[in-house]
């Protein structure tokens, strides 16, 4: 079966995600999610992305990136996950794969770009580690709620008129209707949305 075709558009916001390979681990010490960061900002800074939200979770990522080319997103992406993987092999004493196939991606427009970011940004709350987004590290909710100062590495960009307003926003769940929508655009990388706004 022939794997679907992935699109990216410059100046559109996509959703990214990848996961350990057989859902294993990615993720084991602090200084593991940093040199993500790190090697992420890096690349982004190299090929043009622009991070909006992120969470890290231990076995899978999930971004949102713009990119300003067609290529910016498989160059970053590509990149970082290589040398990410180089890192923790070496450090782990390990060989072979550490990421599950390729990434998954899909673009969205504007009237679900705040869906995503939220599921996003709830993904630990989802997963039943935390009870508020805030109160997990690995992700942007922090800086969003401007309950911290942007990570060095980063290059995110702030959300909302208000942190508050952001903060009410985050308290609702994501409805089961988009969570289905969301996992089935994953899977298919189509974009999500109205296309005539490209």
């Amino acid at each position: 079966m022939p794997r679907p075709l992935r699109m990216t558009y410059p100046d559109i916001p996509h959703h990214i995600v990848q996961r350990g390979c057989k859902r294993s681990q990615i993720f084991f010490h602090h200084e593991d999610y940093e040199k993500y960061l790190s090697l992420l900002s890096e690349y982004c800074a190299i090929y043009g992305c622009r991070l909006w939200s992120y969470c890290l979770m231990p076995n899978h990522i999930h971004l949102t990136l713009i990119p300003n080319t067609e290529q910016s997103i498989s160059k970053t992406i590509g990149l970082t996950h290589k040398r990410y993987s180089d890192y923790l092999n070496l450090r782990m004493g390990w060989k072979g794969t550490l990421w599950e196939s390729r990434f998954r991606c899909y673009a969205m427009d504007d009237a679900h770009l705040y869906q995503v970011l939220k599921y996003i940004e709830r993904n630990p709350v989802t997963a039943l580690m935390v009870e508020r987004p805030e109160d997990y590290i690995w992700s942007s909710t922090r800086y969003h709620l401007e309950l911290t100062e942007k990570h060095p590495t980063q290059t995110l960009n702030p959300l909302w008129e208000s942190a508050k307003q952001w903060s009410e926003y985050l308290e609702q769940p994501t409805q089961k209707e988009m969570q289905r929508l969301l996992a089935e655009h994953e899977i298919s990388g189509k974009f999500l949305g109205n296309q005539t706004t490209l």
